[in-house]
Parts: structure tokens; C-alpha cells; sequence
């Protein structure tokens, strides 16, 4: 299933969540950033962090965010968790895939 990302509008990436883990209740797939990735790139710089308390850091920006995301179409889904897996390539946090728990289980 292709959905896009936003944040407040903004298009943060789109992914093909493609792999579903119903012991989990996860659907994950390859993420591709958006213009809007920038925006949120500093969140998901903290998960690399080492220092004390950066876990924690992280988990509260994320969930500050206000995601949305939609298929193709326009159609909203509910989510009960989402998260960007990344990858240090030296410098630069590279988003590589998406990790989504939506609300209803039938999605």
C-alpha cells in the first residue's frame, strides 16, 4: 500500500508498505523523503545520540508531531504509532523505511 507522510500539510516522504507483521500489528516499508524531510530530520537525529536521556528525547519530539498520512487517493488513516527507521551515513541521518501500527487492524 502506497501512503504519503505529512506533517501539517507538508510532504514529509511517501513509503510502499509493503511487509506486514500481524503478531506486531506493523506495516513497514520503504521510506523516501520528502521536501518536508528537513523539518523533521533533527527528531530523528536524536536516535543516534549516545548522550543521557536522548532516547527519551527522541520519543517525546516524535510523538509531538502530528502526523498524517494518506493513500493516494486522499483517504486518512488512522495511526497508533508510527515511526522512520534511519541510518548514520557519515554525517547525514538517512531515512530507509517506515514503521506504521494503524488503529483498525483491517487496514
Amino acid at each position: 500500500m502506497h501512503v504519503i507522510l505529512k506533517l501539517h500539510g507538508v510532504i514529509v516522504g511517501h513509503a510502499d508498505l509493503t511487509v506486514r507483521d500481524a503478531v506486531l500489528g506493523l506495516w513497514r516499508g520503504p521510506f523516501r523523503p520528502g521536501l518536508g524531510w528537513e523539518l523533521i530530520e533533527p527528531v530523528f537525529d536524536l536516535k543516534s545520540e549516545i548522550a543521557p536521556g536522548a532516547a527519551e528525547r527522541f520519543e517525546q519530539a516524535r510523538n509531538a508531531l502530528r502526523f498524517e498520512l494518506t493513500t493516494n487517493d486522499g483517504t486518512a488513516l488512522a495511526l497508533d504509532g508510527l515511526d522512520i527507521g534511519t541510518e548514520r551515513r557519515g554525517e547525514q541521518t538517512v531515512p530507509v523505511e517506515l514503521f506504521v501500527r494503524f488503529t483498525r487492524a483491517d487496514v
